[in-house]
């Protein structure tokens, strides 16, 4: 079992640990992770994108970024309508970049985020222990993100970088 330290640990505070241990009559290996002091030994990167999720302007990006150091990937495709099509879409895509990464050799995994891709970024970043934000969207005259100030609002929402990919619109029907 991972914990986080003593003081900080609501399963420690509750002696989880003895609880398993009694309940299933095994021994508990016990790893205390303290991510706020220790860090991690790679980086996390978000990655939002919806229409332009396999754009080889991102696949490039984010293998130049795999190239800097330890880096791992968190793959956010927002849903367009919450409908079943636009789910099967968006995991299409979601399931394109994820097979480009894997083949460049780059480590990552994806998720099929809330409608909203300001909430979806804010979701991954409350949950993931992050390095950085990349939001890839179409150029700025097709783009809604763009419209909706969706780099700004995430820029003044967190306090980790964020980078902004524009994919061109004749790469993304390719």
């Amino acid at each position: 079992m991972s914990t986080l330290p003593a003081t900080t640990s609501g399963w420690l505070k509750r002696d989880l640990i003895a609880a398993l241990q009694d309940e299933t009559g095994l021994p508990v290996n016990h790893v205390i992770v303290d991510l706020a002091s220790e860090g991690l030994p790679f980086d996390v990167t978000v990655v939002v994108a919806n229409q332009t999720a396999a754009s080889p302007e991102l696949v490039q990006r984010l293998k130049a970024l795999a190239a800097e150091g330890p880096r791992r990937f968190i793959i956010v495709v927002p849903q367009d309508d919450g409908e079943g099509t636009a789910v099967r879409s968006a995991r299409d895509r979601l399931q394109q970049l994820l097979a480009s990464l894997g083949d460049e050799g780059v480590v990552a995994a994806g998720m099929i985020g809330d409608p909203d891709p300001y909430t979806a970024t804010l979701n991954a970043v409350q949950f993931f222990h992050i390095s950085e934000v990349v939001i890839s969207t179409l150029p700025e005259t097709a783009s809604r993100w763009v419209a909706d100030k969706l780099v700004e609002r995430v820029e003044k929402a967190i306090s980790k970088p964020v980078e902004h990919i524009t994919s061109s619109t004749e790469t993304v029907g390719a």
